[in-house]
Order: structure tokens, then sequence, then C-alpha cells
């Protein structure tokens, strides 16, 4: 999917760089194109089988929707990702414009970068799938929740000079978008592991519409108040700071904030994040102290039974 995202996003870039500069115009027939290859993926989801749906025995209306706040474990995943919508979208919805306006770029480069960004993604996403069946979802969403403060730094710090941005900017961006996969593979993960079959759906829907109305507000609260301060800027040493760099320092610390609160979204059956780092790197964290170059000569001792049991996992699976 993302493989072909990076696809779509390159030559649209390529076709307004080389066949039809005039933006409206390319505007109108990328429209299109969209519209016809949208009609025909709806004709290809008719040969999607559907497992059969698990009806939730003689339970009332009120038992269904409030289903997912009653479960301890689903009702701290459902708090942090509101958390998190609210914390990404402060920011996230004005990288493209604020490349533009304030970087300078122009709209082949940000086609570019976020070419670039997808193609990380795909690179990644096998890497960070095995990580969650082996480990957990928690596990894997700590992980990347972690390091997702690095685009919103790396914008606040990115000087105006479009092609010096775009070489910077191009590797963050693959590896946030990585972290992007990996949030979404433990998101889904989460959902569809930990969710009753017989009350799934509304699982599901508690668990994303939610923090997408979340998200949806923030992001029109905040593009509101960007309008509004849309003149305003200030000096701060040689660089100028407008109404973009507020939301992405606002952002960043918010995403800080989710840091914390990630780690208290329960999983049964999940690993500790320190068993997983020690595993990970072959160490302890003393070990690290205490000896920093040990990290690169030896190795746990649980990892060669790590891999076997990954291994063995994966056999098993694969006979299955």
């Amino acid at each position: 999917m993302q493989l072909t995202a990076a696809a779509s996003l390159l030559g649209s870039g390529l076709y307004l760089q080389f066949v039809e500069p005039d933006v409206v115009k390319a505007f109108a027939h990328l429209v299109l194109l969209g519209a016809v290859l949208g009609v025909v993926d709806i004709l290809l989801f008719f040969k999607v089988d559907e497992p059969r749906v698990t009806k939730l025995p003689e339970a009332g209306l009120w038992e269904v929707f409030s289903g997912p706040f009653r479960h301890a474990g689903f009702r701290s995943f459902i708090g942090f990702t509101c958390f998190w919508h609210f914390a990404a979208m402060i920011g996230a919805p004005f990288i493209s414009l604020y490349l533009l306006q304030y970087v300078g770029m122009s709209l082949f480069q940000v086609l570019l970068l976020w070419t670039c960004s997808w193609v990380g993604g795909a690179i990644c996403s096998r890497w960070l799938g095995r990580i969650a069946d082996h480990y957990g979802n928690r596990v894997l969403l700590i992980l990347c929740i972690g390091l997702k403060s690095i685009n919103m730094l790396s914008l606040l710090l990115v000087p105006p000079s479009p092609d010096l941005a775009l070489v910077i900017l191009a590797p963050i961006f693959m590896i946030d978008m990585a972290l992007n996969t990996g949030v979404a593979i433990a998101n889904n993960g989460f959902l569809l592991k930990h969710s009753p079959a017989a009350n799934r759906t509304m699982f599901i829907a508690a668990g994303t519409a939610i923090a997408g109305l979340v998200g949806g507000m923030t992001s029109i609260a905040c593009g509101a108040w960007l309008s509004s301060v849309s003149d305003w800027s200030m000096m701060i040493g040689s660089r100028s700071i407008t109404g973009f760099h507020v939301l992405f320092f606002a952002s960043l610390l918010a995403r800080f904030v989710a840091t914390v609160l990630v780690t208290r979204v329960q999983e049964p059956g999940g690993r500790e994040m320190r068993e997983v780092v020690q595993t990970l790197l072959g160490v302890g964290p003393l070990r690290v102290l205490r000896y920093p170059l040990g990290l690169y000569r030896r190795r746990w001792p649980g990892v060669e039974e790590a891999a076997e049991e990954c291994e063995q996992v994966e056999r098993d699976a694969a006979a299955a």
C-alpha cells in the first residue's frame, strides 16, 4: 500500500513538473483520474470475502455502546489515542503549507518529500510487524510514540532553504513514516486482538471514531488560529518565528506528554519495554552505563533464545 502511495505521489509530481505546470488544470486532471480509480476500487471490493459477523446475544443498545468503556484495558487505549490525535493534529495538517510558504519549496519538492516518506514506511513495515507479533502491540506503540517528536523538532530547526531542507528532511520523513507505520500496526493489532468478537464493531468504532473526532476538532481550531495570526512574526536571532513554529512547538510538547501516557496502555500478555530493549540491544541498561563498548562486544544470553523462538513462531504460522 505504501509503495503504491509513493508511486502515485511521484507520478503526480512528475506530471505537475513536466507535463502540465498549470496547477489548476493539473489538479482537475488528477482528481478525474482519482475518481475513476476510486470507482474501480469500489468494484474490486466485491471480490473481497467478508467473515460472518458474530452477533452479541440478547444485548441491549446501552450494553453495546458502553462495552468499550467498561473494559479497563480498552478504556486506557481509547484515552491514549484521543490524546495522541490531539497532540499530532496540532501541527501535522500544516506541514505541507509550511514547506511551501515558509521554507519556499516548490510543489514538486514537497511531493518528492512525501514520496520519500512513504518509501520509508514501506521499507520498515515488515520489521515493525514482526516486533508487534513477537513482543506485543503495546511495546511497538511505546517505541514509535517515543520517537515521534523527531519530525516536529526537525521542522522547527530546518533552514528556509528549499534545496537544503529537502536533503535534510527526506531521511527524517522516511523515519517518521516508519514510526507512523508502527503506530498504525500497533493500533490495528490492538483493536483486532483485544476486542470481543461479539461486539468488535463497536469496540473498533470507539477506538477510532472518537479519536478521529478529537483530531478533527483540533486541526480546525489550530487552522483557525493560524489564519488569524498569518501576518504575525517575530525575530529570534536570525530566525523569523511565525504561527507555524508556535503550533509545531506546541505539538512537540504534547508529543512529549504522549510518551508518558502511552505507558499506561494495558495489554494482556504483552512484554515489558525494558525486557524488549534488553533483547533488541543485547545488553541491559546497567551494563550500557558501565561498559558502553560492551554494547557492541557482548550479546545478552537471551538473544539467541529469542531469535530461535521467533523463528519457531514463524515456522508454526507457515505450517498453519
